[in-house]
């Protein structure tokens, strides 16, 4: 391997990340004021159309062989625009779901393209790009959603406590959440104006709840949306009941900072001596080329490395359920 190959191997990860980046900031900017209320309107309006159209097809007779086929390919489609819409939702990314998966196309099949023209001699780079396209976007989303939950849980203790002061002057549990919306920032204000706006258009209570679950995966906010679920049909002071549930949410995060920290050397170690391998052979592939090429021209050597990330995996995976404590 030689330095023009290694520079073709950062060229086209640079791309890869750089375009990924590029193309969710300005499709998002240019598309996100003229959206921002068709979106809402769409989120609650279109899935009970969707449910509607579903009762008049399944009440029908069975349509001719080659209908029948178009209508499953149709709802096959509209699964998945269904199902990238709600996860670009819960990571609040402001882009179409046809948008979104234009980006993911172009990784999975640009960068492994480019490295079928700049380096030909690996026939194993454009497999693994390619790879990396596809589960790249997934997991940026997967972790937008998870930064959004964790941030909404840290909000979310002060959020009821505003909600508890609301409930004690007489306003209602709507009017609250419009506070919560108007005085709060990013993630809690947004999913609580999400909220609202749902119900100026006709959903109920309970519905609006639910929704806000499916888009923020937080163990806190189940348990207050199914106190308040409770509440509404047993009766009882809500004011009481979510002032007991902020307080229990504070002391959860207290246990999981002092939990972070006394796990944070371990976290720190596992990640150090899991990245010294993979630093010092890029090092020695850029000093040394020749004397790494072995690795990926012989037999033994590629067994080598595969038999080396394998224990990498292990080991970050051991790691990980080591420092990892559920509570």
């Amino acid at each position: 391997m030689n330095g023009l190959q290694i520079s073709a191997y950062v060229l086209v990860a640079v791309y890869m990340v750089t375009f990924f980046a590029i193309a969710v900031f300005v499709l998002g900017k240019i598309t996100e004021t003229q959206r921002l209320v068709s979106r809402r309107l769409d989120y609650v309006t279109d899935r009970k159309r969707q449910e509607e159209l579903k009762k008049q097809k399944a009440k029908k007779e069975k349509s001719k062989r080659r209908g029948q086929n178009s209508d499953l390919k149709d709802s096959f489609v509209a699964k998945i625009g269904e199902a990238i819409f709600d996860e670009l939702m819960a990571a609040n990314i402001m882009m179409k779901p046809e948008e979104f998966a234009i980006v993911w196309i172009l990784l999975a099949f640009g960068p492994a393209f480019l490295a079928v023209l700049l380096v030909r001699s690996n026939p194993f780079l454009p497999g693994v790009l390619a790879i990396l396209g596809v589960a790249g976007p997934m997991i940026y989303v997967k972790k937008k959603q998870a930064d959004r939950a964790k941030a909404f849980d840290g909000q979310l203790s002060d959020a009821l406590l505003i909600c508890c002061n609301c409930l004690r002057s007489g306003l209602t549990f709507s009017q609250a959440m419009e506070n919560i919306a108007d005085e709060m920032e990013d993630p809690i204000g947004t999913e609580f104006k999400r909220a609202c706006n749902e119900m100026n258009y006709g959903a109920n209570l309970d519905e609006v709840l639910n929704n806000m679950v499916d888009r923020i995966d937080s163990a806190d906010l189940m348990l207050t949306v199914a106190a308040v679920s409770v509440q509404r049909q047993t009766g009882g002071n809500l004011s009481q009941i979510l002032e007991v549930i902020s307080e229990t949410i504070r002391e959860r995060l207290r246990i999981k900072a002092e939990i972070k920290t006394l796990t944070g050397q371990g976290r720190a170690s596992g990640m150090i001596i899991g990245l010294m391998p993979l630093v010092v052979a890029a090092i020695l592939m850029v000093l040394n080329p020749s004397y790494m090429s072995k690795l990926f021209e012989t037999d033994i050597g590629r067994i080598l490395v595969v038999i080396s990330i394998v224990m990498e995996g292990l080991g970050f995976f051991f790691i990980f359920k080591i420092v990892n404590i559920k509570y």
